[in-house]
């Protein structure tokens, strides 16, 4: 679809972006990490010269991007992308929103484990409660705005049994 896109479309019109993002999506899928990454910052830099700082396809970007980094283990990455993506959606109060608290809890549960790994129990503790907590925030959104037999909701409650000994 990116050939006839391109091939009707200025490349750097908003379909033309977002088959670059699902290509993206498509790449990192496949492990083509490297691919998929630089779709995903093509997409980033023509978003950021068309569109303002706030624009949706910016954050949609910035969680598939997280998405890399994490699946890379590159938790710093995920985490900036994903707190830049957070506050783009929390602004406009887009349902959208409850992708980056599930991928945020993703991001806190891994650094839990990395931090048990390294034998930091206590900070391991901390982290577990803070993916919990995001895990929890999406839960609330899906369950506002979806029907109870989303996927949306099946998948978030079997992440939220890892966390069944939290508080």
């Amino acid at each position: 679809s990116l050939k006839i896109y391109k091939k009707y479309f200025s490349e750097y019109h908003i379909e033309v972006m977002r088959a670059l993002r699902f290509l993206g999506d498509i790449y990192r899928d496949q492990n083509n990490y490297e691919a998929a990454e630089d779709l995903y910052e093509k997409n980033l830099d023509i978003c950021k010269k068309y569109h303002s700082q706030d624009h949706l396809d910016i954050a949609y970007t910035l969680i598939s991007l997280a998405q890399l980094y994490l699946q890379k283990e590159e938790l710093d990455a995920a985490e900036k992308s994903l707190n830049i993506a957070l506050n783009i959606l929390q602004k406009k109060k887009h349902l959208e929103l409850y992708r980056c608290f599930e991928k945020l809890g993703e991001l806190f549960y891994m650094k839990s484990q990395k931090a048990l790994k390294e034998g930091n129990i206590e900070l391991s503790k901390n982290l577990e409660k803070r993916g919990k907590d995001y895990f929890i925030q999406a839960k609330k959104i899906v369950q506002n705005h979806l029907p109870s037999s989303s996927p949306h909701i099946l998948r978030i409650n079997n992440r939220l049994k890892h966390f069944a000994n939290i508080t």
